[in-house]
């Protein structure tokens, strides 16, 4: 068995991606065939939807304002640190 093979079978039977292990585990090269086209055909629609739903999310646009407003109205209090009384009850 060729060492690619032998990686690929071990990747099939260990990982946890549905389908995979049935291509590995098929009697039939028919059935390896239907599993693969099977996983195959559900790897395509997932990278279908996932670019669908980045595309549609990069379509919003993004607003940002930034707006600086000067107030000159505020008068400052005293500077000194304001006393604080703890007791405890």
């Amino acid at each position: 068995m060729g060492e690619i093979k032998k990686m690929l079978l071990g990747f099939t039977e260990r990982t946890t991606m549905h389908g995979m292990a049935s291509i590995s585990s098929a009697k039939s090269k028919k059935a390896r065939v239907f599993w693969s086209v099977v996983c195959l055909a559900s790897m395509g629609m997932f990278i279908f939807m996932v670019s669908r739903l980045v595309i549609h999310y990069l379509s919003f646009p993004v607003v940002v304002v930034v707006e600086e407003v000067r107030i000159n109205t505020i008068k400052s209090r005293s500077t000194a640190p304001a006393r604080l009384s703890v007791s405890a009850h």
